[in-house]
């Protein structure tokens, strides 16, 4: 009988002779990497500081209640990332010196090196949730409630018009599984993957269910936009309506960190050398609600004049009618990438795979909405970005570096196309 797994998986059911022959093969097909452990935990993130956004040119060109869709370019060690909610516009900024300060005045100040649509023009009422370097060339996700299709490409030089290519239909789920985020496999992990990029989305379902209850990931080609219709998807993690393997939108009786209707998740990082896959975004720390929102304690769960409920979230009181559960946490949500390669070969299902761990924390200058709109990352040098909403005044944001801290532990990278014969 012939049997095929992978990772830490292999050494079950495997007779003495099989198992030395296996440790062999180990030491002839996998390397390892120093500095950190095999799964990160919260003590391997560490803070680094923040800078600040350039100023506002124009109304269109401006940061504020934006910064989502942030990609980092290697070639000039800048930050792509859209603008103001309303415009769609895309901005490049540098990445100045990094401090910790006590108030962002103190704090240094990217420039701006340039802006433009990276859609030229054809953003039509879609929203970019996540962008992308890769190949010389800037990836997007988009959504719209009216579209089926979300990835686009353009060029680096968003003065160059008719560049365009997109938008494209990526797997046959509902596009917001895939619409929010894209990341890069590392190399170690891309064969036993299938692939060098995820892409996925969070988290509230709308009327009919249609996204990731938590995190999603599905290994897709960047090379197939335009080619194949629709994109083939390997899917390593993501949690529909029928099996919400982390908690369900509805949940209006406790506390869960993992999925609540206030959860959003904007952005996934692979760390090389690691076996981890983070996930980065918001959660509730109350028992949601769903009802009228009041800053009343007292009014909590009590009836609401226009009907339903209120509940208590001093964030949303004026036209906050809808799910809450304040108060809000920054939160990650870690995965173990052997995980995901078991899902690839079929020997576990994508919904139930689950974080090894989850951890909230904080941020210098946060308001009480802990909205993060974007992620990046560096892997050259380990370096995670994260823009943070309401760091400054008028809706401006903070981006703020996290790196990975070394522990000395070495963590084997898998191994590849590894057959065991029993």
């Amino acid at each position: 009988m012939r049997r095929e797994e992978t990772g830490h998986a292999l050494h079950r059911n495997v007779p003495l002779f099989g198992f030395l022959a296996l440790v062999f093969l180990l030491s002839r097909t996998s390397a390892t990497v120093t500095g950190a452990p095999a799964l990160l935990q919260q003590s391997n993130l560490q803070y680094m500081g923040a800078f600040r956004l350039p100023p506002a040119q124009t109304d269109q060109r401006s940061f504020a209640y934006g910064a989502m869709g942030m990609a980092f370019n290697s070639v000039r060690n800048s930050l792509y990332m859209v603008g103001g909610l309303w415009y769609q516009q895309t901005a490049e900024v540098t990445i100045p010196a990094v401090t910790q300060a006590a108030s962002t005045a103190s704090l240094a100040q990217s420039t701006t090196l340039q802006w433009g649509d990276a859609t030229d023009g054809n953003i039509a009422g879609a929203k970019i949730y996540g962008q992308f370097v890769y190949n010389g060339g800037l990836y997007g996700v988009a959504y719209s409630p009216t579209h089926t299709a979300s990835h686009f490409r353009s060029g680096l030089d968003l003065s160059v018009t008719n560049d365009f290519q997109g938008f494209y239909q990526v797997g046959t789920l509902d596009q917001r599984f895939v619409s929010g985020y894209m990341a890069q496999i590392p190399p170690e992990w891309q064969t036993a993957l299938g692939g060098s990029v995820i892409a996925g989305g969070c988290c509230n379902p709308g009327d009919n269910g249609a996204t990731s209850l938590g995190p999603s990931a599905f290994v897709f080609n960047p090379a197939d936009l335009g080619v194949k219709s629709p994109v083939p998807v390997t899917p390593l993690v993501y949690y529909s309506a029928s099996h919400p393997t982390l908690g369900v939108w509805n949940n209006t009786t406790t506390v869960n960190l993992l999925y609540d209707m206030m959860s959003e998740i904007v952005g996934a990082v692979f760390v090389p050398g690691t076996q981890t896959a983070l996930f980065f975004g918001r959660t509730g720390l109350g028992v949601p609600c769903y009802g009228n929102g009041t800053a009343d304690p007292a009014m909590d769960r009590k009836p609401w004049i226009n009907g339903g409920v209120y509940c208590y979230d001093p964030n949303e009181v004026d036209g906050g009618f809808g799910p809450h559960a304040y108060p809000y946490s920054y939160h990650v949500w870690a995965y173990d990438v052997q995980d995901f390669v078991a899902a690839k070969n079929g020997q576990k299902n994508p919904w139930d795979v689950r974080p090894y761990a989850n951890w909230t924390f904080n941020l210098p200058y946060q308001d009480s909405n802990r909205h993060i709109q974007g992620v990046a990352f560096d892997p050259a040098t380990n370096r995670i970005f994260l823009s943070q909403s309401g760091g400054e005044p008028n809706g401006i944001p903070v981006i703020h570096v996290f790196t990975i801290a070394s522990t000395g532990i070495t963590a084997p990278r898998p191994p590849t196309n590894l057959r065991i014969i029993k």
